[in-house]
């Protein structure tokens, strides 16, 4: 058995947490929901969500959970439709 230890995870980018935010604010605007009523019904500050959707915060798994559940959809969804918004240049 070797003693082999699991390389760190790269921490999110710039351009990935863009990408999450771009989908935060879609999914937001998409249900006509203003950042306010957002943050209302996430339990989170309204300049945090502001800060999500312009990529300049990091949020935890947790707050992503809390964000999907005020839009009434699955954390999953965020993901995927980050990754919709991933330019030719983020590959």
């Amino acid at each position: 058995m070797t003693n082999e230890q699991a390389s760190p995870a790269p921490n999110a980018g710039a351009a990935d947490l863009l990408q999450l935010g771009v989908a935060v604010r879609q999914a937001r605007l998409a249900r006509a929901m203003s950042q306010e009523a957002l943050a209302d019904r996430a339990g989170i500050h309204v300049t945090y969500l502001s800060g999500v959707e312009r990529g300049k915060r990091n949020p935890t798994f947790s707050i992503l959970v809390r964000i999907a559940a005020g839009l009434a959809i699955a954390p999953s969804c965020l993901v995927l439709l980050a990754e919709k918004y991933k330019g030719p240049s983020d590959e």
